[in-house]
């Protein structure tokens, strides 16, 4: 289970992250190009998009 927090989020942001830290998860990327994509702040450097099916959105907090 995976939980994200922020004031806001960008188009298919939540689905990007998922996907990276999947990859690691399964050992096809590791932890250090993790961290390099989120400093990086470009999502071209992110591994792609994770399916929608299997990702539900549980609560939204004001």
């Amino acid at each position: 289970e995976f939980s994200f927090v922020a004031d806001a989020f960008l188009y298919k942001m939540v689905r990007n992250l998922v996907r990276a830290i999947v990859k690691v998860g399964e050992g096809r990327s590791d932890k250090a190009k993790l961290v390099s994509i989120l400093a990086a702040k470009d999502r071209s450097a992110a591994p792609g998009t994770a399916p929608a099916s299997g990702l539900c959105l549980k609560s939204v907090h004001y």
